[in-house]
């Protein structure tokens, strides 16, 4: 009920709220940094891939989103990573590998 100055009413509108909605949570990647080539992503489960590639646009990887990913002789640097929907980057994060 929401109840004007002048003594005037009016009953708003009910909504409907749920708390298991989806909260539109952004992907994040851990551990980073990292000294380790495995690397698991969270919040990532509506995305269809990934795409890493170096600051350069070297990619290093392009493939599924599964909740980890060991990347294998990767050198230490600066990576960027790509959460894909339908082939359109939607996320980007930063994902620093270290010696």
């Amino acid at each position: 009920k929401m109840l004007d100055l002048d003594g005037t009413f009016e009953y708003s509108n009910i909504e409907n709220i749920s708390r298991n909605e989806h909260l539109n949570l952004k992907p994040s990647i851990y551990p980073n940094p990292t000294h380790s080539s495995a690397i698991q992503f969270q919040n990532a489960e509506d995305y269809d891939a990934i795409l890493i590639h170096d600051l350069m646009g070297k990619e290093l990887y392009n493939g599924a989103v599964n909740g980890n990913l060991t990347l294998n002789h990767a050198p230490s640097g600066t990576y960027l990573v790509h959460f894909l929907k339908n082939g359109e980057s939607h996320e980007v994060s930063k994902l620093i590998l270290i010696d």
